[in-house]
């Protein structure tokens, strides 16, 4: 078993995932039972667990796969971290990367899809991000993408582990796909609880830094300040000293948590003393003019996701949905 988001706290947290295991099971069947469906196909993209699995890129690849196609794609997704949705980092990240496809934001994602219809929004079909336990929209494809390094069978439902669901709620899924790399048993085994095999994998790739205005920089011998508001920081961190550069320092930064300017004094006061800050594309898309007059250069690194296995498969099944 992995440690879940208490830590070693975890252990003493099991009797309350037993109840909360259950509780969200019941919920997410009870909505499924009132699911409305909108008068477009929808794709869900989603995961089992708390924490990133690389989902908003791999939206953002089946959307670019829809596009080829011929198709107008919208996204839908709640909007996270923000009291207004539309201003929440990862619809601001969308926007960036897709400037062409509606982002539709909040909490009630079927009404937010009829709104748009009713306003004449040009969209065809919807990707739906982070919509597994979002069952009140009826989908046509539920797709779940399963973080390699915490597969569903190594742990237990929230606090204890980092299951948002109890994991047979996979079988749910019509697909399932492996982010990173999983280790042979744990393939098996996750397999064998979804009654289907993993229908492709995909791994994040490191495509260098660039300056907020697209140039490619070398980090190899910089003392970087690393701002990592993402739910998995350490790969940033990883990548970045892999590719030569230096962590001078890097504040712990909750995912989708605002960034007060206290905060952002301290980022800056960091900055003074190294020869970089380096942040997260969804940290540069919330943060926006109040990186204008930074004291050291501004970067951002590239990852694209990458279909390692089974990309004839997996964009033949995302497309049949529109056919």
């Amino acid at each position: 078993m992995t440690q879940g988001p208490a830590g070693p706290w975890s252990a003493l947290l099991h009797p309350l995932s037993w109840v909360y295991g259950p509780l969200s099971a019941r919920q997410i069947r009870r909505k499924q039972q009132r699911a409305v469906r909108v008068n477009v196909p929808v794709i869900s993209v989603g995961n089992l667990a708390v924490g990133g699995a690389g989902k908003s890129p791999f939206v953002r690849l089946l959307v670019g796969w829809l596009q080829e196609a011929g198709h107008r794609p919208a996204i839908a997704m709640r909007g996270y971290g923000a009291a207004n949705p539309n201003e929440a980092d990862e619809v601001r990240e969308h926007r960036l990367a897709c400037p062409d496809v509606p982002v539709l934001a909040g909490p009630d994602r079927v009404f937010e899809i009829q709104k748009a219809q009713r306003e004449g929004v040009p969209f065809d079909c919807v990707v739906l991000d982070d919509g597994f336990q979002h069952t009140q929209l009826a989908r046509d494809l539920d797709v779940v993408l399963i973080d390699g390094t915490r597969p569903p069978v190594q742990t237990t439902t929230l606090p204890a582990g980092w299951l948002r669901e109890p994991a047979i709620g996979l079988q749910r899924a019509d697909a399932w796909v492996i982010s990173g790399s999983m280790g042979e048993d744990d393939q098996a085994a996750t397999a064998h609880l979804a009654g289907q095999p993993a229908l492709a994998e995909v791994r994040a790739v490191w495509q260098g830094v660039h300056t907020v205005q697209g140039e490619e920089v070398s980090v190899q011998g910089k003392r970087c300040v690393v701002m990592a508001g993402i739910a998995r920081p350490e790969r940033i961190r990883e990548a970045l000293v892999e590719a030569g550069g230096i962590v001078a320092a890097m504040p712990p930064l909750a995912d989708h948590d605002p960034i007060s300017a206290g905060r952002l004094d301290q980022f800056r006061a960091l900055s003074s003393e190294a020869d970089a800050l380096v942040l997260t594309a969804k940290d540069a898309a919330r943060l926006g003019d109040r990186l204008q007059g930074w004291p050291v250069p501004v970067w951002i690194p590239q990852l694209a996701l990458e279909v390692s296995s089974g990309e004839a498969a997996l964009r033949q099944r995302v497309l049949s949905v529109l056919q």
